[in-house]
């Protein structure tokens, strides 16, 4: 059974989710509320917590395949947890969701993690190499 998922980070980015999973997918802007996003020390890839008061904005994927939901748990790694969430679209169309929540909070730093600013290069050559030697 396929899936939505939201992602909010490096997933974001299509060149990110096209190394990730085999499919392709129709993605498009979403906001969870209740959640934070915040970088992680010593990392360029962020973190989204629980908070009531704070919102993510990120991209909606819909009808993820089972097997690209295994590579997606995969490259997040033993370090997230994939929540049920629900997330608002573009018009205000309430979707459902996975997402992929950050365990350890106390990792994250009071640096804001910003898509534009995200090291999309350094990124596909580094950790996406690292995950799936491409």
């Amino acid at each position: 059974m396929s899936t939505n998922v939201f992602t909010y980070g490096s997933l974001m980015f299509r060149e990110v989710l096209d190394r990730a999973v085999i499919g392709r997918y129709q993605g498009v802007s979403a906001r969870a509320h209740g959640f934070t996003r915040g970088s992680i020390a010593g990392q360029i890839y962020p973190g989204m917590i629980p908070d009531a008061t704070q919102e993510v904005a990120g991209t909606l994927y819909f009808g993820i395949e089972p097997d690209d939901l295994a590579r997606l748990d995969f490259f997040e790694g033993e370090e997230y947890e994939r929540s049920a969430i629900s997330v608002a679209c573009e018009g205000g169309r309430i979707e459902y969701a996975q997402a992929y929540i950050y365990l350890f909070p106390e990792k994250l730093t009071q640096t804001a993690w910003i898509p534009k600013d995200f090291d999309l290069p350094q990124f596909l050559r580094t950790y996406c190499h690292e995950k799936f030697g491409t």
